[in-house]
C-alpha cells in the first residue's frame, strides 16, 4: 500500500526491492503496449527472483499480464506485462525520470 512519497521511496529502496523496482522501470519504459515476458526476463536477467518479482508484481496490482496471440500455429501465445496505474503512482512518488 501506498501511503505517501516518502514511504514509497522507502519502500523501493529497501533491501529486496530493487529488483521490483527494475522491473517497473522497465514495464514503464515500453509504454502502453506492454513488454513481453521473454524480453522482460532476458532484461533483467532470467532468474527465479526476476519470475518472482514479476508474480509479486501483479499480485500486488502493479504490473497487469495479458495474453497476447500466438505468433505461429502450435506456438504458446506470449504473455506481456503491462504497468497498471498503481505502479506508474509507485514510479511517480519515487521521483524517478524513467
Amino acid at each position: 500500500r501506498v501511503c505517501s512519497s516518502n514511504s514509497s521511496k522507502r519502500f523501493l529502496l529497501q533491501r529486496g526491492n530493487l529488483g521490483l523496482l527494475r522491473l517497473l522501470i522497465a514495464v514503464n519504459a515500453v509504454g502502453p503496449e506492454g513488454i513481453a515476458t521473454y524480453k522482460l526476463l532476458e532484461q533483467l536477467g532470467s532468474t527465479h527472483h526476476a519470475k518472482a518479482f514479476i508474480t509479486r508484481a501483479e499480485r500486488e496490482g502493479l504490473i497487469e499480464r495479458v495474453k497476447g496471440e500466438p505468433p505461429a500455429p502450435g506456438q504458446f501465445p506470449p504473455v506481456y506485462n503491462i504497468i497498471t496505474e498503481r505502479g506508474r503512482q509507485l514510479l511517480q512518488n519515487h521521483h524517478l525520470d524513467y
